[in-house]
């Protein structure tokens, strides 16, 4: 039964971030058919954005404080209803773009709300010792759909039209909150009386305190924001006349190089010294930034940011298991959310400071700078902080 419901709640994850992207993709296109505009294409990730930082820690309170399928169920059931609304404008020639952007934001904070109550129900479906492989099954949802769910969107575009493609996404929606329906799943919200804010305080305390835990936070935090070199890819193609598809293809080895990090954990196990795993990640990770900064050749290129993706995926997937193992039940929506605000508001961030640091001394330069950081910081924290060479954890 446990493994059941586990189950079930991976195709629910794996609906979810399908869901996510097929919204995504359809959106900028929209908004770049209906303006013409590059500015109102940044827009829509400043609008997805903010959510991300103001909502994310009140989803964690809310995760440790009420019932984490219902509320999930709740969260799904409104991105289904939005992507509906979605459908019916678009179907009846009345979409506009403020209508996009509307979406666009209560999507971003539905899922900011959302996502720590989801994420906090794993460790509760499996016994402790498979919680790496089942972490590891997570991420590899959410993968496979960053590599299939553009093309699939871009596919009802161009075959049915927005306002389909957006009635199809309102089912995948729905779906996953069919199957959150049946999972079975109790929440530890017992001996709750302190205020929302001294809630989220303890949070922050906890997170403060653990060192494994802020150290662990504190690598995942390095990868996405001083390791950030997505943003820069287009600047490669560019000097390696790659054009269009050559950016294509690099994205594609990017998500194709996590999966493969994510198939390589778990096929290992509950592996032991995970601290010192996650710190050799980070490191060969630092190494291939400087590679694809002093790539001349397009396959090197590829083949650098194929296992950029592979070794960001491992020491994510690690830092994930480390984080849920140490944090006890009634605290782990909370510290997820603010894991979830460093991953995923940290990506946005270090995307922005790497492009105005290129501007300044160009793109080769940026990622070089940023590999020493990553390896510089990673063997501080390494040296500085024993409980992450722990064998246990």
């Amino acid at each position: 039964m446990v493994h059941r419901d586990f189950r079930l709640l991976c195709l629910a994850i794996l609906a979810t971030s399908f869901g996510f992207y097929i919204q995504r993709t359809v959106e900028l296109w929209l908004v770049y058919q209906l303006t013409g505009s590059a500015f109102h294409l940044g827009l829509t990730g400043l609008v997805r954005g903010i959510p991300v930082f103001v909502l994310s820690p009140f989803g964690g309170v809310l995760a440790d404080r009420i019932d984490r399928r219902r509320f999930v169920i709740l969260v799904q059931t409104g991105n289904g209803v939005v992507n509906a609304g979605l459908a019916f404008l678009a179907l009846t020639g009345l979409l506009e773009v403020w209508h996009i952007y509307v979406s666009a934001f209560m999507n971003a904070s539905l899922n900011a709300l959302g996502a720590p109550a989801r994420n906090a129900m794993a460790p509760g479906l499996v016994p402790r010792e498979m919680l790496l492989n089942a972490l590891s099954f997570t991420a590899m949802s959410r993968k496979m759909s960053q590599l299939t769910a553009p093309p699939l969107a871009g596919f009802l575009i161009f075959l049915l039209g927005a306002g389909p493609s957006y009635a199809f996404n309102a089912c995948v929606y729905l779906s996953a909150a069919f199957l959150v329906t049946a999972i079975h799943y109790v929440s530890d919200v017992s001996g709750v009386r302190e205020s929302p804010f001294r809630s989220l305080m303890e949070g922050f305390a906890f997170v403060r305190r653990e060192a494994v835990v802020w150290v662990s936070l504190a690598m995942e935090l390095i990868t996405v924001y001083l390791g950030s070199h997505r943003a820069l890819l287009p600047i490669f193609v560019t000097a390696l006349g790659a054009g269009a598809q050559g950016f294509g293809l690099l994205l594609s080895a990017s998500a194709a190089g996590a999966i493969l990090g994510v198939a390589v954990i778990m096929s290992l196990g509950d592996l032991r010294y995970k601290g010192l795993w996650m710190a050799f990640g980070l490191f060969v990770y630092s190494v291939f930034l400087a590679v694809l900064a002093l790539s001349e050749w397009f396959l090197l290129a590829m083949a650098a940011v194929l296992l950029l993706g592979f070794f960001e995926a491992v020491q994510m997937v690690i830092c994930n298991a480390i984080v849920q193992a140490m944090t006890p039940d009634r605290l782990r929506g909370r510290v997820l959310s603010f894991q979830r605000m460093m991953g995923v508001g940290g990506t946005s961030l270090g995307e922005a400071q790497s492009g105005f640091v290129a501007a300044f001394i160009g793109a080769p330069l940026t990622l070089i700078a940023a590999a020493a950081v990553c390896a510089g910081t990673t063997l501080g924290l390494l040296t500085f902080k024993r409980e992450i060479r722990k064998a246990d954890l």
